[in-house]
């Protein structure tokens, strides 16, 4: 097949050839177009990436297809069975795909509602996200067991950012504090059931979605979300979705005790968490993620503007004390048996989020202890 260029007559003609489609508009939505076909509205998808991957996140998509899963988008493949083609436009070469087009609503995580059908879709998403093992891929997607030298990695690199000794002293006093947060995470990690808890989901073969935010979660009339976009997906354990989910919520609701409490409620009405998978998700959302990143580009020489940097610092470290006192709430909520086991004296002081309620989760403790040790006789 000869390269394609980015014109809409070449793209109509294309789809017709390969697809024996007849498109009657077509709207380009970088990085993607909006076709009106024989079909209904499609979304044609233009990637750059290696073809590798592109196997992966395509083989995934019909997995779940096949498994039953139905809120993300159909692959629909061209008529001599291909699932991609070739694409080269002025950017340089490239692969296209086409899916049928989900949903026209874009979810809002300012919105509870909304964050509500999207935590019920990454929910039933992981549920079908399992048995995944399609021939010919590469295992270099396969991050089951690489959190603990993930973190470790990144440890070292705070710990390398701060003995460059550059910067106001403020920056070094954030970077101090964030390599003691990294690196207790790293030791939550390490005393939790992580390494069970990862070779159960090598066994199972569970891949996540990895971008879990607000822009590929869509919504439909009935305001269902659809789960959308699987550029980043791999395989890995769920709780790397849940602590996105969390942090990418919680961080536009000033870190909110309770409403973590309702996600997390939400999400195990369809899949239900083990008290093990607890302590990993603490230490996922303790890691100062985005403090790391922010670092890398200023320290790696990724980025030059120190105004811009200073201004990311400012918002970051204004987070800090919400989500601290969500941690803490969350470690004694959820984790307090681990914490005592193992003596984290310093994640449960009995800090609380003032105009929250001391008893707030102890209902929950309670359905989640009868759950996992039932009483003998015992009735609810």
């Amino acid at each position: 097949m000869q390269p394609l260029t980015e014109t809409a007559e070449q793209l109509v003609d294309m789809i017709w050839r390969e697809y024996g489609l007849h498109v009657r508009a077509i709207q380009r939505l970088a990085p993607v177009w909006r076709l009106e076909s024989d079909l209904g509205p499609l979304c044609l998808k233009r990637v750059a990436y290696d073809e590798g991957k592109l196997r992966f996140i395509c083989l995934a998509m019909e997995h779940l297809r096949r498994e039953g899963f139905s809120r993300s988008p159909e692959l629909l493949p061209a008529r001599r069975g291909r699932r991609w083609l070739p694409h080269q436009d002025v950017h340089g070469e490239g692969w296209l795909f086409l899916t049928d087009w989900v949903a026209d609503r874009p979810c809002d995580f300012l919105e509870e509602g909304h964050i509500a059908a999207a935590t019920t879709t990454l929910a039933e998403f992981h549920q079908y996200a399992k048995g995944f093992d399609g021939p010919g891929l590469s295992r270099r997607r396969a991050h089951w067991q690489r959190w603990p030298r993930l973190l470790a990695g990144r440890t070292a690199d705070l710990n390398r950012y701060a003995a460059m000794d550059e910067g106001t002293l403020a920056e070094q006093e954030l970077l101090k504090a964030a390599v003691q947060q990294a690196q207790l995470a790293v030791t939550v990690l390490d005393k939790s059931q992580y390494r069970r808890l990862a070779a159960e989901a090598c066994a199972e073969k569970s891949f996540v979605h990895r971008d879990v935010a607000a822009r590929n979660f869509v919504l439909n009339y009935r305001d269902e979300a659809n789960l959308i976009d699987f550029d980043y997906c791999r395989w890995d354990l769920r709780l790397a979705d849940v602590a996105r989910l969390l942090d990418r919520t919680l961080r536009s609701h000033r870190w909110s005790f309770s409403l973590g409490q309702r996600i997390l409620s939400v999400y195990e009405e369809t899949s239900p968490l083990h008290p093990d998978e607890y302590p990993v998700l603490l230490a996922l959302l303790i890691f100062p993620q985005r403090f790391w990143r922010l670092c890398r580009r200023r320290y790696e020489g990724l980025l030059f503007d120190r105004t811009a940097f200073r201004r990311d610092l400012r918002q970051w470290q204004g987070e800090q004390r919400q989500k601290s006192g969500f941690l803490r709430r969350f470690a004694e909520e959820y984790c307090w048996g681990f914490l005592h086991r193992h003596d984290f004296n310093s994640l449960s002081d009995g800090a609380t989020i003032a105009g929250e309620s001391d008893t707030m989760g102890l209902p929950y403790q309670l359905d989640l202890y009868k759950r996992f040790f039932p009483q003998p006789g015992y009735r609810n």
